[in-house]
């Protein structure tokens, strides 16, 4: 089967969706030939997909531009979408004419309305699988603006024109969708590891992961006090020498899907990748909320629902006032209760409905 795989580079989150996903696949059946179209560089996409596939570094959908990890461009997405509606034959066009260099017999997509309706206008099978749409994101911060109503009604369109959405959990309202199809949720989990001992720390002792997604979210841990029988894992960039209760996590040679298998706690923003990895692993987790993110309500009720999950504010993020909640939080690891068992929902679906050559 040639297979070809659209995945937004939106931050990690989509990344995290694909990935076991595309893994499942080639665990299934024989794929003569994969191609991802994603604007992640290179050396990402392969951290992320260890199958030979042919890299096509080209932009799948227009996202929501942000002023950083918690602030989306309401002014820009708006703008984009307007253009995106503009161009929009001239850029199905473009999809068609890649989709024809590759000749795929299956087109899957995390998460480009386009490529849907350049799929469909091929009549090539093509589903989608997310927790959001882009629909329903733009409608959440631009309903009321001039033609809002008519970009959102062709965004739906160019969804529905696929054989199928695959709903992700935790995943937002999506009425103008009429092709869902509701599946587990979808990660990768970490190994059991003794981080304590391979860090070479002395019990008792806390390990506290900080992890803000994909987006940059600088944080200043000049003003932080000392936390007692705690280090904090970091793995943004930082432009000074991190203090002395602090690692930088990219420098440890440990995955992070170990990482926050064993920590006791997160300290992170609402998204999926991060908020399922740690339900799937029973990490209690500490949230900066994004406030107006369409998506955020249903993320945060969801993880409420599996898992220790607290909020927290900028201030204190800024400050390191977060003694007592820290405390708190890593008291809280729980036996996980939720089973990343959607890439085997999707794949026994695809391959039900497709009928491949084993």
């Amino acid at each position: 089967m040639r297979v070809y795989c659209g995945i937004s580079f939106h931050g990690f989150g989509h990344l995290a969706q694909a990935a076991p996903v595309i893994h499942e696949l080639t665990q299934r059946i024989r794929i003569d030939s994969l191609t991802l179209q994603c604007c992640a560089p290179p050396g990402e996409l392969q951290r992320w997909f260890s199958y030979p596939h042919h890299h096509e570094n080209i932009e799948t959908d227009v996202g929501i531009p942000m002023f950083d990890a918690l602030t989306a461009n309401e002014e820009a997405t708006y703008q984009q979408y307007q253009i995106q509606l503009q161009e929009r034959p001239q850029r199905i066009k473009r999809l068609e004419n890649l989709l024809r260099k590759h000749n795929p017999d299956l087109v899957l997509s995390n998460n480009s309305p386009l490529l849907s309706r350049a799929a469909a206008n091929l009549a090539i099978p093509c589903f989608h699988f997310c927790s959001l749409n882009w629909a329903d994101i733009f409608w959440g911060y631009c309903q009321g603006k001039p033609n809002a109503n008519e970009i959102y009604q062709s965004l739906c369109s160019d969804f529905n024109a696929a054989d199928g959405f695959f709903r992700l959990p935790p995943y937002m309202p999506m009425p103008g969708l009429t092709n869902l199809i509701d599946v587990d949720p979808v990660c990768r989990t970490g190994q059991t590891r003794d981080l304590i001992r391979e860090l070479r720390l002395e019990k008792p002792h806390h390990l506290v992961l900080i992890s803000m997604g994909g987006m940059p979210y600088p944080i200043d841990f000049s003003n932080w006090p000392r936390f007692k029988n705690t280090t904090f894992l970091y793995g943004g960039v930082y432009s000074h020498e991190l203090p002395p209760n602090f690692l930088h996590s990219q420098e440890l040679n440990i995955p992070h899907l170990d990482l926050m298998f064993n920590c006791d706690l997160v300290i992170t923003k609402p998204g999926y990748g991060t908020f399922v990895e740690a339900a799937c692993s029973g990490t209690p987790i500490l949230y900066l909320p994004r406030k107006d993110w369409p998506e955020e309500p249903w993320l945060i009720q969801w993880q409420q629902d599996k898992t220790y999950c607290q909020e927290i504010s900028a201030e204190q993020l800024r400050t390191g006032n977060l003694q007592e909640e820290v405390s708190q939080g890593c008291g809280q690891r729980r036996a996980p209760i939720v089973k990343p068992t959607g890439a085997t929902d999707i794949v026994d679906h695809l391959l039900a409905t497709l009928k491949p050559t084993q």
